[in-house]
């Protein structure tokens, strides 16, 4: 089985990085065998267009049988946890489209300009097929920008209230594996809540040990 590990960072994944130098089988750079199971690891670079470009250019040569998508990510839902691991089930783009004189949003698909069931959304929205139940599900909102303001946060909320996590990466690599047909996975860890930015109340660090706790437990079971 030939498996992906994507993240935009590499600070974000280097624990299963040091586990997979460790324990598999280096074939070439950032590529391993561990125990039969084939594993890249892909850095995108932080943000839609780097996540698309790196996505786009390693599916022309690649064909994994699946994508996992590790990273952090901010929590719009106060029930979940710092430092909780979750599963991105549903995503969508939360800023692009048109803004109007009040200063809100209108997506491509409210003012027309695209259908909102064309492939590969469904009703303006991207879902994985292949979610499981291995972690909690939540739904995901993907901006060009992180929010940071009340202002912002207030019109996030208002637009899209079921948005329950933000990434700044997400929508893209659902995008991409959906137009691909690569199966995949979503998985973040809450290193902060959604509000107003002060990294004081972060936990950046402890998130990245437990995303990297669940990379390794799924590369473990993957192996089997």
């Amino acid at each position: 089985m030939k498996t992906t590990l994507v993240s935009a960072t590499l600070k974000e994944i280097a624990p299963t990085l040091h586990f997979l130098e460790r324990e598999a089988e280096k074939t070439q750079a950032f590529s391993y065998n561990f125990k039969g199971l084939q594993i890249q690891v892909l850095i995108t670079g932080v943000g839609l267009v780097a996540t698309t470009y790196s996505l786009t250019k390693y599916l022309q040569h690649q064909s994994p049988s699946l994508m996992v998508h590790l990273g952090l990510a901010g929590a719009f839902n106060p029930e979940l946890s710092l430092k909780e691991v979750v599963q991105v089930e549903r995503d969508r783009f939360g800023d692009i489209g048109i803004e109007e004189s009040d200063g809100k949003v209108a997506t491509l698909f409210e003012t027309g300009f695209a259908p909102e069931n064309e492939t590969p959304f469904t009703r303006g929205i991207l879902i994985n097929p292949q979610a499981g139940n291995f972690l909690r599900r939540v739904e995901g909102l993907t901006n060009a920008k992180t929010t940071g303001s009340k202002y912002t946060l207030d019109r996030m909320k208002e637009k899209y209230p079921k948005a329950e996590v933000e990434t700044m990466e997400s929508a893209a690599f659902f995008y991409a594996a959906l137009q691909e047909n690569v199966k995949f996975l979503s998985v973040r860890a809450i290193s902060n809540y959604v509000e107003e930015r002060n990294k004081e109340k972060w936990e950046m660090a402890a998130a990245i040990e437990n995303l990297n706790k669940t990379s390794i437990e799924m590369l473990l079971t993957l192996s089997v």
